[in-house]
């Protein structure tokens, strides 16, 4: 039973680490003001020196009074945490309502064998409590209480050994699949894009600080404007190589850094995952928080037949990646065909390779061509403005001639490859045109349900159900479009009166944790 009266509670205080941490936060955040006080120093403006270090002395101030006063306490089923110098706060944190902790080590957090842990509950929107440095044994010793709460709240607990589950490995990335992943992310089209910005934009802005050799290249290349076509074209082709092979380069690096030992395990009923090269971050995933599962297969790894796996778990809010979506990734890169692994990690029940799956209606297809064809017209206005007519008189038949078709075939593949599947415990679902998106989805885990008509929809009888389910929705929502609208009905209500779950076997190979997966 928990009082006001705290002098019989065990306080514990955070790692002193935690003041260096900090300092060094507000230093990386404060770097340009810094930079601008400086130079106005040197310029003899104190003033301006004083408006930007004073902030800096403040959260430095606060960061101190945080560490001196923040204390928390393990006991009675709830984590306590005590803070404030001039008004205290007491929080008390049921152990029945956490759902993951994960860990985040720098490389100074390293150094001094500290660990920042974060705890998050169904509350989402925000980690619930964050201890910025806890020493590798009392970030174990909050994990093991957890732990023996939760088996005791379970009544398996007795007088057994509360060490941690014993782990098994059931996937671990190696260099040759990070390569993969870092050359075929959509984030290189990005990357290529600042990279040429920021080429042009330093070209102009630091002209008098340019290499020798650089304006040797510049001048050089200006020079090309007064030669035959062919060589610009060669020009430009050598000019966009060059930036596409930095920024595939740069992608690889991002990745390395991102997923370096990518390691999925399994302890208990938690999934856990632990990744990172210069920091590392460490998730956990209860198996029975996931919500769904969503595979995402890209533009660029689409020929490979390569995806990206990611989980939606009830409680979990990405504090530690920035809402990046990195703690949700199951797999960073797998192939096809091993998708019913990862899937079989989480729900042995789920049957992925045997998903038999159901066309939508048409209307899918002429739909989307309405969409782009809306689009060519919009083009056309905007090159008839921009030109006039007599320019487009021969360019906008051209237009017409290549996207009206080019719209008819996206429309048709991305009618061809819509489709769902309903078993007795799973909805599957896919979607995409060059990119795919599917969703595998527990019908018991299935938050709410919505029957979306348009007037078009109606007349011809049609309807597209939207699901939701709890956790970061991550991108697309699973939405099934154009079926049967009677269909549509009886899923719904299906949906939103899911009957007990059948229980039963699992299916082939549940009761066998997998060996270690490599992608090659």
């Amino acid at each position: 039973m928990q009082t006001s009266d705290d002098r019989d509670v065990d306080w514990r205080a955070m790692h002193p680490t935690m003041v260096l941490l900090g300092v060094g936060g507000v230093l990386r955040r404060s770097i340009l003001p810094l930079l601008v006080g400086g130079y106005a120093a040197v310029m003899g403006n104190l003033f301006i020196l004083f408006l930007v270090i004073f902030p800096a002395v403040i959260s430095t101030l606060a960061l101190l009074g945080r560490f001196l006063s923040f204390r928390y306490a393990l006991g009675e089923g709830h984590i306590r945490i005590r803070e404030g110098i001039f008004s205290r706060k007491i929080r008390s944190i049921p152990v029945k309502r956490i759902h993951n902790l994960n860990t985040r080590q720098s490389p100074v957090a390293r150094l001094f064998r500290v660990s920042r842990l974060d705890i998050e509950t169904a509350g989402g929107g925000a980690a619930e409590a964050s201890f910025v440095a806890l020493s590798y044994q009392a970030v174990q010793e909050i994990r093991d209480f957890v732990r023996l709460e939760k088996r005791q709240d379970a009544g398996d607990a007795g007088d057994e050994d509360v060490g941690a589950p014993a782990e098994r490995t059931l996937y671990r990335i190696g260099i040759r699949d990070i390569l993969i992943a870092g050359a075929t992310t959509n984030r290189m089209g990005v990357i290529f894009v600042a990279l040429a910005a920021l080429f042009q934009y330093a070209q102009d802005a630091y002209q008098d600080f340019l290499p020798p050799w650089i304006e040797d290249l510049a001048r050089q290349a200006s020079t090309l404007e007064n030669q035959d076509p062919l060589t610009l074209v060669l020009g430009g082709l050598a000019a966009f190589a060059a930036l596409f092979l930095v920024a595939w380069l740069i992608s690889i690096a991002a990745a390395l850094l991102r997923w370096h030992r990518f390691t999925l395990s399994r302890g208990g009923e938690d999934l856990h995952i632990r990744a990172g090269l210069l920091t590392i971050r460490e998730f956990t995933i209860p198996r029975g928080k996931v919500q769904a599962l969503t595979c995402v297969m890209s533009a660029f790894r689409r020929p490979f037949g390569l995806l990206q796996i990611k989980v939606r778990s009830a409680g979990h809010v990405g504090v530690q990646d920035g809402g990046r979506g990195e703690s949700d990734v199951l797999a960073p890169i797998a192939r096809l065909n091993r998708t019913d692994f990862f899937v079989s990690v989480v729900w042995p029940a789920a049957n992925w390779d045997d998903v038999a799956w159901r066309p939508v209606h048409v209307y899918t297809r002429t739909r989307q061509f309405r969409f782009l064809v809306a689009w060519l017209v919009v083009v056309s206005t905007a090159l008839l403005a921009i030109f006039g007519l007599e320019w487009n008189q021969t360019a906008l038949p051209i237009v017409w001639i290549v996207g009206a078709p080019l719209a008819w075939l996206i429309s048709h593949l991305t009618y061809r490859q819509t489709g769902y599947a309903c078993d007795e415990r799973f909805i599957y679902i896919k979607r995409g045109f060059l990119g795919m998106h599917y969703w595998v989805i527990p019908i018991n885990r299935i938050q709410n349900a919505s029957v979306l008509q348009s007037p078009f929809q109606r007349w011809r009888r049609l309807g597209s159900l939207a699901l939701d389910v709890a956790g970061p929705s991550g991108g697309k929502e699973a939405v099934i479009p154009n079926i049967d609208a009677t269909v549509c009905w009886l899923l719904f209500n299906r949906f939103i009166h899911p009957a007990p779950d059948p229980g039963g076997e699992p299916r082939r190979g549940a009761g066998v944790i997998p060996g270690s997966e490599s992608l090659s």
